[in-house]
């Protein structure tokens, strides 16, 4: 009687889980944490290096999307991929969150280990 139990709790959990993932954003679904988390570390440096462009001949904006499409090359995917994906996070706040905070924490450690070299 207990296998049949578990066995039926273990389906149950099958069709949650299931059902879940077949709601979960495609384009999020499309990547692992770690390359979000790698592609939302190279976004904030790009929008870092152009938040205090002052020269008028530069378009902020421009600029941005010139580094997206960089980043788009370093990590194998289209300029297009980087802003779906990025729309994405903007939609689901909960998992931006998330993303950025490990993203700001990998920084951080990777600062700690060139401030002790």
């Amino acid at each position: 009687m207990k296998n049949g139990i578990t066995w039926g709790m273990a389906l149950i959990f099958l069709l949650v889980y299931t059902s879940c993932r077949s709601g979960a954003d495609p384009v999020l679904s499309a990547y692992e944490e770690e390359e979000i988390i790698e592609i939302l570390i190279d976004v904030s440096l790009a929008r870092a290096h152009t938040f205090n462009v002052t020269d008028p001949e530069l378009d902020r904006d421009s600029l941005r999307l010139h580094y997206y499409s960089l980043i788009g090359d370093i990590h194998g995917v289209e300029q297009s991929d980087v802003i779906a994906l990025l729309e994405s996070l903007s939609e689901h706040p909960e998992l931006f969150h998330r993303y950025f905070n490990a993203a700001s924490d990998s920084l951080r450690k990777r600062n700690a280990r060139l401030e002790r070299r």
